[in-house]
Parts: C-alpha cells; structure tokens; sequence
C-alpha cells in the first residue's frame, strides 16, 4: 500500500514495471481486449443507453485528472505552474466532457484527432510511468484507465453514428491545435516546464533520437506529425464519404432511368 500511493522518489525500484516488460505487454492485451468488448456490448444497446455510457465515460475523464491533479499535491508537488493540465491527454479533461454534451462538429473532431492518437500513445508508451511505479500503483492505474477511456470515447461515438469526422472541419480543427501548442509552449519556456514535451522529448526510443539530433529538427517533427497525421485520420473517412456519394448517385440514375 505505501508503494500504491508513493511518488515515484519514493517507490521500491525493484518493483517497477518495464515498457514492452511482461507486466506491461499485459496491460495492452487486457486494454485491446477491454476496447474490444465495449464496442461490443455498444453494437448491441439502444443508442440512448449507448449515449448514456459515453456520458459517464466523458464524465470520469475529468475526475481521473483531477483525482491525479490531488495525488499530485499531496505527494508535494505545489504550485499551480506544476499541476497544469497541459499536456495534450490532459487537456481532453475538458474537451471530451465539451464533446461529449455538446453537438459541435469541430469539438468532436478535435477529440476523434488528439485523443484516440493521444490514448493509444498513452497506452503503448508510457513515458514517465514505466520504469518509475509498480504496474498496480495508483499513477500507474490512473494513467491507463484515463487512456483507454480518452481512447474508446470517439471511437464509440462514431460506432452509434453520432458523429462522422468531416475533412471541412480540418482548419478549424488544427487553429485550435495550433493556439493550445503556441499557448503551452509559452507556459513551457517561461517556466521552464515541459507540458506537451514541447521542450524536450517523451522518454520514448525513437524520440529521444530526434531530439538528440536537434531539438529544432524534433520540434519541427512534432508539428509536422500534428498536421500530416491529422490529414491521415480523415482519410477513411474521405473514402467512405466519396464511396456514399457515388452509390447514391448510381441509385439516383438508376432510378430516374426507371
């Protein structure tokens, strides 16, 4: 129990879990499978009950950040310049909640955008929590649920046709992104923080080499993964749009030629 709540300072090294260690690859396989078996029982509701579930999902995104936000200040990390929710994940605190009450097209697709890249990055790599706790710590348990639920919101979304990501939302969607990046990136230089590893890299491999190489060259390649992967998330459904359209034209000659 003292090791569940400890600081990452505080914690046994001996116990901590390893990124792609056994105990690691295990919490991806029960997520994916966690993942799975949600959309299946969605598949299977009323879409009203499914909306339901989505609410309550979007509600718990934001008292996970702030259960975190109070671990935080008890373990004594003070000052309001340390506990902002910044970081791109962290900020779907208030984003996901928006999207989830709120019919605005722009807010669904800044979150089917950031938040499901943003999960499954979470999930997958770790960065500050492998190496540092135990697999069943408190930092740790917070930090995949939180993941797996800013993951599974828009993909439900989606599976009960309430909402469809549009690619004419795609310049509204990334001026959002661009003023949250500009905004932190301020926070992050005047006070010498690192919300949204603008500054520095994630302890991620193959970040830490981009970095290494130059932090201009990293920084670049960050923006440049917002907008070329943004782009590469609208794609399916640029496809299925364009596919819709001609089977509807096909259906509407075929209709006037009866």
């Amino acid at each position: 129990m003292e090791d569940f709540l400890a600081f990452y300072d505080k914690v046994d090294k001996t116990k901590v879990f390893k990124m792609f260690g056994f105990e690691h690859l295990v919490v991806i396989a029960v997520i994916c499978l966690l993942v799975n078996l949600t959309m299946f029982v969605v598949a299977r509701i009323k879409k009203e009950k499914a909306m339901k579930l989505i609410k309550v999902f979007g509600i718990m995104v934001p008292c996970l950040e702030l259960c975190f936000t109070a671990w935080m200040y008890m373990c004594g990390v003070h000052g309001i310049i340390n506990l902002l929710p910044l970081h791109i994940c962290a900020l779907q605190m208030f984003f996901v909640p928006l999207s989830v009450f709120m019919k605005n097209d722009v807010l669904r697709d800044y979150v089917y955008l950031t938040a499901i890249v943003g999960g499954i990055f979470g999930i997958v790599f770790p960065s500050g929590i492998a190496d540092y706790y135990p697999i069943f710590s408190f930092r740790a348990i917070e930090t995949f649920l939180f993941h797996y639920l800013i993951l599974i919101i828009p993909i439900l979304m989606i599976r009960i046709k309430e909402h469809r990501p549009n690619i004419k939302n795609y310049v509204n969607v990334m001026i959002v992104v661009m003023l949250l990046v500009d905004f932190t990136f301020i926070i992050d230089t005047a006070f010498g923080q690192n919300y949204m590893f603008l500054r520095e890299g994630a302890e991620v491999g193959f970040i830490e080499k981009v970095y290494g190489i130059s932090p201009m060259l990293y920084l670049v390649s960050y923006i440049s993964f917002l907008f070329v992967g943004a782009l590469i998330m609208y794609l399916p459904f640029i496809i299925i749009n364009k596919k819709e359209y001609f089977y509807e034209g096909e259906f509407k000659n075929g209709a006037k030629k009866q």
